[in-house]
């Protein structure tokens, strides 16, 4: 009798029998390791570099904002891949998946809609702008963490440097760039398995480091491929409930294993030229694309990894999701010698596709829910051209300068139909639903900083951003519930301006302490026009709700509070950064609802959040490093919001605190270096919507262990993730019809094997 691959790599390599290898490498190799030399290095804490400030390369110790990063040394050491894999553990962040780049981002608590409202965090690809660009506008592309150089994430309102949508915060990938000097590159595989419903993981990585000039043109390639199990399980068939709704629409039921099961296949190529000392010119192209097999959540009425989902009549197929992007960043620095300049110019193209089944939204048909089905495509084009300037002498005063140019074109297209039997139609072949938006955004801002060393100690920083916009929609649809064929269209516009005042102390070349206001934005919308029959007696103001329509929603904006410090003692050996914040955030869409049932945007809302921040590492001794931290975060609605809630209402979406701990152990075993790894989280716990109903979110707390030897170019590691086997849920969808949540993934144990040359 023969087994398969597949059944062959579940019988011998569990991972209970994989937490059992780490036991046993910790076990061999502990006992020697106090035997072992002493690494030569200095048992300092290496320099963390950070150009979070667009000033060029600084010590993350330097900057005098709230920042935290992932160093490339830890995303390789935690073996960290994607979003999720980090971002839920930063202190004052929360992190909402639900499915393969399918995310909301939410720094210090500002939003009031994690799922359905646009983002107020803006995320970086080196210097290309990625924010805005996903499903319908309300998440940014899960990009794969290969080759990354480091990920810079800021927190509180960027809104001098990065623009609209950063009113929370940046995230910020920082790639690695050719190097000129080395051929240099490295092949790396892995596999897993994850426990409950999950089966095999697979990946592969490939990169290359190409000098063809010396010391003046080089190229980096990178290559990647990622097979992601599903761990949940669609038993349709089964569901008697679905069965009944079968047998009256003619639906199509298929039980389905490995739900939720997606591949990421990507590469990025950088070409680097620096034709004189002064002149350095970086080209870089991305693409990648992910294919998931069905929705990655359960329902609450089944279970916690199991669902019940029709499948197309008209196809056979389950629900999916597709996601295609591109992205062209080119970048040039010229140093002129007292002022450097860079150049970024960045074109993106952005396509998500979403197949899902919605029969429950439409009970009012059938008493359970019918085959109707919606299809999403949005497709978003964009260029973003950046040109600033930076001061380079040696003197008390220094500026940053700067100009933004933003043309964004998003394209909606929606389609709702019905799938099952056509004899079972109570429509009798007529389309539901369809509409396809073409919109327009086109962005114009010019921002500076301007710093004064008032003393040796003692520096003062002023910015402000100018910005003007214009926005425009064209909707064109038809179907039944759209009343028949129509065509909508609207513009808007806005000029404003917001500012920055920071002061920063430096005592010693081992202490900074800073205090810090500073504004954020986000774009506003234009509305359609108001329809006559809301305002049937014409006096101006809408049936129902006693207002006047706004001609258009205006930017919200944040006002931030900051006071921070960052200390490094015992001869960097110990690293320390605090901060406290208060946010005041006005002018927050809120949607009222008119006795024509019609749904208006207002800015009405007004909302507060407030919190500590602590983080920092420390190296115990030459073999024992501690990284650590913990985030404490208040939100409320600080007035009466009708249509939103009332004030002292909890914000959604993010936890009042967060706490981490990683231990690490490095030493020399038979003269190899190795390590060993353990990270422990605690999230706590919030909810989806103001009013905090329906199921809590969060409230858990993962382990994950890694071990790791250097084999001459090989390179070995095991891990175990999530090893309690937390099954938490991390997302709730919003809405009542339709009760479902995403959870962590299953504890997931695996190996990864690394060449290098």
């Amino acid at each position: 009798m023969h087994s398969s691959a597949k059944d062959l790599g579940e019988i011998i390599i569990k991972p209970e029998k994989l937490i059992f290898a780490v036991i046993c490498l910790a076990s061999v190799i502990l006992p020697t390791a106090g035997r072992a030399q002493d690494p030569p290095d200095s048992p300092a804490l290496e320099e963390v570099i950070v150009t979070a400030q667009k000033r060029g390369a600084e010590n993350l110790q330097d900057v005098a904002m709230s920042a935290a990063v992932v160093s490339s040394e830890l995303i390789d050491l935690k073996q960290l891949v994607g979003m999720d894999d980090y971002l839920r553990t930063i202190p004052s962040l929360s992190f909402q998946e639900y499915g393969a780049g399918r995310s909301a981002i939410i720094i210090r608590g500002i939003t009031a809609d994690p799922q359905l409202g646009t983002g107020t965090t803006a995320v970086y690809i080196d210097e290309a702008p990625l924010s805005g660009m996903g499903n319908f506008g309300n998440s940014s592309p899960d990009l794969k963490l290969v080759d990354v150089n480091r990920i810079e994430i800021l927190r509180g309102p960027q809104g001098t440097l990065y623009g609209s949508g950063s009113m929370g915060g940046t995230v910020r990938y920082i790639t690695e760039r050719p190097r000129l000097d080395e051929f240099s590159g490295s092949v790396t595989g892995s596999w897993s398995y994850t426990d409950d419903l999950g089966s095999d993981n697979y990946s592969g990585e490939a990169i290359l480091n190409l000098p063809l000039q010396e010391d003046a043109f080089a190229i980096r390639a990178v290559a990647y491929y990622f097979d992601n199990s599903g761990y949940y399980r669609n038993v349709a068939a089964d569901d008697p409930l679905k069965q009944a709704s079968a047998e009256a629409t003619g639906g199509l039921l298929i039980n389905h294993d490995d739900v939720g099961n997606s591949t990421y296949k990507g590469g990025r190529i950088s070409a680097l030229w620096n034709p004189t000392d002064q002149l350095s010119i970086n080209l870089m192209y991305l693409g990648q694309r992910i294919d998931q097999q069905g929705n990655a959540y359960g329902d609450l009425a089944i279970g916690e990894f199991g669902q019940s989902r029709y499948s197309r009549a008209s196809t056979g197929e389950g629900e999916f999701n597709k996601d295609d992007l591109s992205v062209l960043n080119l970048l040039v620095d010229y140093d002129f010698g007292p002022v450097g300049m860079v150049s970024s110019s960045a074109w993106n193209d952005y396509q998500t596709i979403e197949d899902w089944d919605v029969g429950q939204f439409w009970t009012f048909i059938y008493e359970e829910d019918a085959p109707i089905w919606i299809n999403n495509i949005t497709r978003t084009k964009s260029f973003v051209q950046e040109l600033r300037f930076t001061s380079q002498w040696d003197a008390p005063v220094n500026f940053l300068a700067g100009m933004y140019y933003e043309n964004r074109k998003p394209t909606l297209k929606q389609v709702v139909e019905w799938d099952g039997d056509p004899a079972y139609d109570p429509f009798g072949g007529e389309l539901l639903f369809g509409v396809t938006s073409r919109q327009k955004v086109e962005q114009l801002a010019f921002f500076g900083e301007l710093s004064w060393n008032i003393t040796d100690t003692l520096t003062a920083t002023a910015g402000m951003r100018a910005f003007s916009y214009e926005k425009s929609f064209n909707d064109e649809g038809d179907g039944i519930f759209a009343g028949g064929p129509f065509v909508d269209s609207a513009s808007s516009k806005e000029n404003d301006n917001t500012y920055l005042a920071n002061v920063s102390y430096r005592p010693s070349e081992q202490s900074l302490y800073y205090a810090q206001w500073s504004q954020g934005f986000r774009l506003g919308d234009p509305l359609p026009a108001t329809p006559d029959f809301c305002d049937a007696d014409g006096d101006g103001l809408l049936d129902g709700l006693g207002l006047p329509a706004q001609e258009q929603v205006d930017s919200d904006t944040l006002d931030a509070f900051e006071v921070g410090g960052k200390w490094s003692l015992m001869g960097n050996r110990l690293e320390i950064r605090s901060a406290a914040f208060y946010n005041k955030w006005s002018k927050i869409p809120i949607s009222l609802i008119a006795d024509c049932a019609y749904s208006f945007l207002f800015n009405a809302g007004e909302a507060m959040t407030a919190g500590l921040e602590l983080e920092g590492s420390a190296q115990l001794s030459d073999h024992w490093r501690l990284d650590f931290s913990f985030g404490y975060l208040k939100g409320e609605l600080t007035s009466d919001a009708p249509g939103l809630g009332l004030d002292g209402d909890r914000l959604p979406g993010s936890p009042n605190y967060t706490a981490t701990l990683g231990l690490q152990y490095d030493f020399l075993y038979r003269s190899r270096n190795a390590f060993l790894r353990a990270d422990l989280a605690t999230v706590g716990g919030y909810y989806n919507n103001l009013q905090e109903e329906g199921m809590e979110i969060g409230d858990y707390t993962t382990v994950n262990l890694a071990a790791g030897i250097v084999l001459g170019r090989w390179d070995l590691q095991l891990f175990i993730q999530n090893l309690t086997n937390s099954s938490a849920a991390t997302w709730i969808n919003a809405f009542p019809e339709y009760p479902s949540a995403y959870r962590l993934r299953p504890r997931t144990a695996g190996f990864s094997l690394r060449y290098g040359f």
